[in-house]
């Protein structure tokens, strides 16, 4: 399910209740090594994490802060 950029943005307000004084929102993600291979799941994931943050930026005025996806090692 894809979620439109005007329901993300309501889901964001109602989980972390977004005040005025933040500016920023990180999407993460972890990246498959050696140690703990890919599968289809884990890349549907992070697709869905970049489309989230792609709309969350284009829609930045009505989000009222910016949006990040931010990338990690996997912890396994």
């Amino acid at each position: 399910m894809r979620l439109q950029a005007e329901e993300l943005i309501a889901l964001i307000r109602r989980v972390f209740g977004v005040t005025a004084a933040d500016r920023r929102l990180a999407v993460l993600v972890d990246l498959p090594d050696a140690r703990v291979p890919d599968n289809p799941d884990w890349r549907e994931r992070r697709a869905m994490a970049a489309d989230w943050v792609a709309r969350l930026r284009e829609r930045r005025d009505a989000l009222g802060m910016d949006a990040d996806l931010v990338l990690y090692r996997t912890w396994g």
